[in-house]
C-alpha cells in the first residue's frame, strides 16, 4: 500500500508539473503572439515610411533604418518567443508521457494488491 501510496503521490507531482508546463507554454504562446502582432505593426510603420519617402526623398533615412533595426530586433524576440514555446509543448509531451506511465504503474498496483488482499483467485473474468 505504501508503494501505491508513494506511486500516486508522484504521480500527482508529475501531474502539477505539468499543469505548470502548460501554463509556461500558454504564457509563450501570449508571447509570440504579441511578438507577432510587435512584428506586423513594425512592417506596416516601415511600409508607410517607405512610401511616404519616396514622395519626399531621403530625408527619413534615419528613422527607416531606426525602424529596420526595431523590426529585425522583433524578429529575433518572436524567433525565440517560438523556440521557448516549441519547448514547452515538447517538455508537455514529455510530462504527459510521465503521467501516462504513472497511470499504468498504479493500474498493475493495484491490480496486484487486489490479487494479494483478495481471498478469491485472480481471473480474467469481468464479475470477481
Amino acid at each position: 500500500m505504501r508503494v501505491l501510496r508513494k506511486e500516486e503521490d508522484e504521480r500527482e507531482a508529475v501531474e502539477t508539473d505539468l499543469a505548470s508546463a502548460r501554463a509556461d507554454a500558454q504564457r509563450a504562446r501570449e508571447k509570440a503572439e504579441d511578438r507577432e502582432r510587435d512584428v506586423a505593426e513594425l512592417q506596416r510603420a516601415l511600409e508607410g515610411l517607405e512610401r511616404s519617402t519616396r514622395h519626399a526623398g531621403d530625408a527619413a533615412d534615419g528613422e527607416r533604418s531606426a525602424l529596420g533595426v526595431e523590426l529585425e530586433r522583433a524578429k529575433r524576440d518572436l524567433a525565440r518567443a517560438q523556440h521557448e514555446l516549441e519547448d514547452a509543448e515538447a517538455e508537455i509531451d514529455a510530462r504527459t508521457n510521465l503521467v501516462k506511465e504513472k497511470d499504468l504503474c498504479i493500474a498493475e498496483l493495484v491490480r496486484v494488491v487486489r490479487s494479494v488482499s483478495s481471498p478469491w483467485p485472480v481471473s480474467d473474468c469481468s464479475f470477481h
